[in-house]
């Protein structure tokens, strides 16, 4: 059975052969290798090296002409019977000669996106346009209170440097004490004690909102991300914005360039100056007069260490590191462009002043006497300095190392989710269960060769890890000391009659760290504060170089009042952002939970196992997980001869039905020649049916209680109230109840 195929590339039909095949795969989650999203691809197969394909491909295999270039994927569109059947791309992997001659274009086609990272390539979140989130002459104290839930950028307890204590009785406890790089942060007086008492500024670092990442993905690759992905628990994760060098690991702070702006006062007229930079202009000079262009400068600030520096045409010409205290001159010719810059890890203001000296140099053709005048002219300008920013506080440079598809695959890991692209490159996305819901059911028992079939065990491996980034912070290897596994680590080893299973353990890893959060003691009464950090030192206090950190964030109810140095004085903060591992929606909440930020089973930040079981694994993964390792399913492996309807109509989140065993699909590849499909399927029982059927669920529990449900509706993961013997619908059942 034939199928009849049309390739269309840029628009045109190529021509084919008559007998070469073309075999498309079609897959969800490959099951032997869990991690990864697949759309449709093909095999490689081969078009003839015809007058039109290679006016198409403009003779891709010469090195003499302008051809295709072979790294770049071209919009392509498969038909069958002249209906539009699949749009993707295709790419030219190659050319086989015969006799010497060019015979055939090797092409393979691909899915729209397939895995997301053919369009993204190696970018990185730095390649992300974030300019339009800078903040402009942040005033950080205010920033830090600033509690609105919807700010791309916000300030939370999150230590980068020392240690933070609480302690409501003594402001000034970690100086008497004599405890180094220790800072108290519970606010208790008004009373100053530099470096041991209040946040200042410069130990403030932002947490950047996900939506805003993934907004800007949309931006820069003209895609519409919608689904799951938008979901509230997904785009409420932040970002910590950790950038760290040797220098921070040192113990120093690192040094951030500003542009010193506002420049005004006077040059002669036919120098340019700007608010930001003078360009050099001098009189046509002749065989008997010469003119020359020199300048100095000084920077006046209460700042201890910086370098200020004349920078011509964007080279460093002369440095200053001392206030009020002028450079040597240096020459410049005209048509130079001169900037003025500093160097500085300290918030400051630094005024310039700069001396400018325009000097006319004439000889007299007769007695060859020189006569010298100057022109004297001043230039002044200023810039408010702050830790992270030029002149602002810029996302940009504070991102942590990370490429847009590791970004990417962390979310779709962490939530399960699954991706489909339109052709409008709209990225549809689901949580698994949700995805297989969603599916249709098919009977194909007619068309199944049942004569010649596999069953075969589910998985090669013994069990599979959920973990993180290794190991960095003080808090993450107390955490393993003691419970001799990562924080947020789940490990599903199953046995089977008391025995381990055979085979290797499969990793899901993500690369980012699932960071535990501390509930600080407070050291006045050995109770638990209201304060939350996050602490990304070692047990030195010195900053490590992270992978990058999600976490949830609270806004702080009737917390603990933080203490923050503005300079004269310590105020008193009650209104500011926690790091939390668990989503209640930006409250402190006991019953608001939605999901945790963690695989396992973890007890929230202030000690209590309220959330414990919101972890990823028993909302989103257990599912999928059994499909994998439960001893009672099976792979099957079939051959079909699908007729045109179904190989068109069938996806792969739908269920087929082969002589009344209900199977999902793992994969299915159709060979458009033979009109052969091989059927990669995951042989389910009726009772498995249940895990992705829309339930109605009644609360039994006795009382009233809140329950997390992956709502049928919209496929997202809910917190419901349902009172005693009420119900509710979910897929799957019900997924959590909140103790």
């Amino acid at each position: 059975m034939k199928y009849p195929l049309e390739i269309y590339i840029n628009g045109v039909e190529v021509d084919q052969f008559s007998d070469e095949s073309v075999t498309i795969k079609k897959s969800v989650k490959s099951f032997k290798d869990i991690k990864k999203l697949f759309t449709e691809f093909s095999k490689t197969f081969s078009i003839p090296t015809s007058k039109k394909n290679n006016k198409l491909f403009k003779h891709v295999y010469r090195v003499d002409t302008t051809a295709v270039d072979s790294r770049v994927l071209i919009p392509a569109t498969l038909k069958l019977n002249g209906v539009d059947f699949k749009s993707g791309n295709v790419s030219v992997e190659g050319t086989q000669f015969k006799d010497g001659k060019p015979y055939a274009y090797k092409v393979r086609f691909y899915g729209k996106l397939t895995e997301l990272n053919k369009l993204i390539g190696q970018d990185e979140l730095t390649d992300l346009d974030f300019s339009s989130l800078d903040i402009d002459n942040p005033n950080f104290s205010s920033l830090f209170s600033d509690r609105t839930s919807t700010s791309p950028v916000k300030f939370p307890l999150v230590c980068r440097s020392g240690r933070y204590i609480a302690h409501s009785g003594d402001f000034d406890f970690a100086s008497t004490e004599g405890l180094t790089n220790t800072k108290n942060i519970r606010y208790s007086s008004t009373f100053r004690s530099p470096d041991h008492y209040g946040l200042v500024d410069n130990d403030l670092i932002g947490a950047l909102r996900v939506k805003n990442i993934l907004d800007a993905i949309e931006s820069k690759y003209g895609l519409t991300i919608s689904g799951a992905m938008r979901a509230n628990y997904v785009e409420d994760l932040h970002l910590i914005l950790q950038k760290t060098d040797q220098t921070t690991i040192e113990g120093a702070s690192a040094k951030t360039d500003y542009n010193i702006h506002n420049l005004s006062g006077s040059v002669n007229s036919e120098s340019t100056l700007t608010s930001t930079s003078i360009t050099v202009g001098l009189p046509s000079g002749d065989a008997f007069t010469d003119y020359g262009f020199k300048l100095r400068f000084k920077l006046v600030t209460t700042a201890s260490n910086f370098d200020g520096e004349i920078l011509i045409n964007g080279s460093v010409a002369r440095t200053v590191n001392t206030s009020n205290t002028y450079s040597t001159y240096v020459s410049a010719s005209s048509g130079s462009v001169i900037t003025f810059r500093v160097s500085t890890a300290e918030t400051a203001t630094f005024t310039l002043t700069s001396s400018i000296v325009v000097t006319e140099t004439e000889v007299d053709p007769f007695d060859g006497e020189t006569y010298i005048s100057q022109d004297f002219y001043t230039v002044s300008g200023s810039v408010g300095t702050v830790a992270g920013g030029t002149g602002a506080y810029n996302i940009t440079p504070n991102l942590p190392e990370m490429k847009v598809s590791d970004f990417l695959g962390d979310m779709f890991k962490r939530f399960n989710i699954v991706a489909q692209v339109a052709d409008d490159l709209t990225v549809n996305t689901y949580h698994y269960d949700y995805y297989i819901n969603q599916g249709n059911e098919h009977n194909v028992s007619q068309y199944v060769d049942i004569s010649d079939y596999n069953i075969n065990r589910p998985n090669y491996y013994s069990g599979v890890k959920f973990t993180g980034a290794e190991k960095k912070t003080i808090l993450e290897h107390g955490f393993s000391k003691v419970n001799a596994r990562k924080f947020g680590e789940l490990k599903y080893l199953p046995q089977s009659e008391g025995n381990v299973i055979d085979g290797s353990v499969y990793s899901v890893d993500i690369k980012s760290h699932i960071m535990p959060v501390e509930n600080l003691t407070d050291l006045n009464d050995a109770s638990l504060s209201d304060l939350n950090v996050i602490t990304l030192t070692d047990k030195d206090g010195t900053e490590q170089v992270c992978k990058p950190v999600f976490t949830y964030l609270d806004r702080a109810g009737f917390s603990d009042p933080i203490a923050y140095d503005i300079g004269t004085s310590v105020t008193s903060k009650v209104n500011y952002w926690m790091p939390s591992v668990v989503y209640t929606e930006n409250t402190i909440s006991s019953t608001l939970g939605i999901v945790g930020g963690y695989f396992g089973s973890e007890f929230n930040e202030s000690g209590e196992d309220t959330y414990s079981n919101l972890g990823l694994f028993n909302l989103l993964w257990k599912n999928t997980i059994s499909l994998t390792f439960d001893e009672n399913k099976r792979r099957a492996s079939y051959t079909a001869y699908l007729p045109l309807r179904l190989v068109k109509d069938i996806e792969p989140n739908d269920t087929l039905i082969i002589h009344n065993s209900r199977h999902l699909i793992e994969s299915i590849e159709t060979n458009y020649l033979t009109g052969e499909s091989r059927l990669e399927l995951i042989l389910i029982t009726e009772e498995d049916k249940s895990l992705f059927d829309t339930t109605t669920v009644v609360n039994s529990t006795g009382g009233g209680d809140r329950f997390v449900i992956l709502q049928p509706s919209t496929g997202i993961l809910d917190n419901v109230y349902i009172s005693n013997g009420g119900s509710d619908t979910s897929v799957g059942g019900l997924l959590a109840q909140i103790n």
